[in-house]
């Protein structure tokens, strides 16, 4: 699926910005709201699998989405780990 978008994009895998890096993982990340991973794990079952991307790429688009509030970091048995912030999850006003 990924590799077609690329293909239509005109974009070959390793020039993907880190905005679009980002995007890719924001996307993935809301969808699982209740998902929090290592950057490797982001990596390995998520983005390796369609996109050929270093770590180095990985940790530059996480920091970008924690600058935005979009990701948070924890810390969980001495490893970083990410998740998708709570605060754009949209509450219904109590009736």
């Amino acid at each position: 699926m990924y590799n077609d978008l690329l293909k239509r994009s005109g974009k070959s895998m390793s020039t993907l910005s880190t905005s679009e890096i980002a995007e890719k993982i924001k996307n993935y990340l809301s969808k699982r709201p209740n998902v929090v991973d290592t950057m490797e794990g982001i990596h390995y079952w998520f983005l390796k699998p369609r996109i050929d991307i270093s770590l180095q790429s990985i940790d530059s688009a996480l920091e970008e989405l924690i600058e935005k509030g979009d990701v948070d970091k924890v810390i969980y048995n001495s490893k970083e780990m990410y998740r998708f912030t709570n605060r754009h999850i949209r509450k219904e006003p109590d009736q």
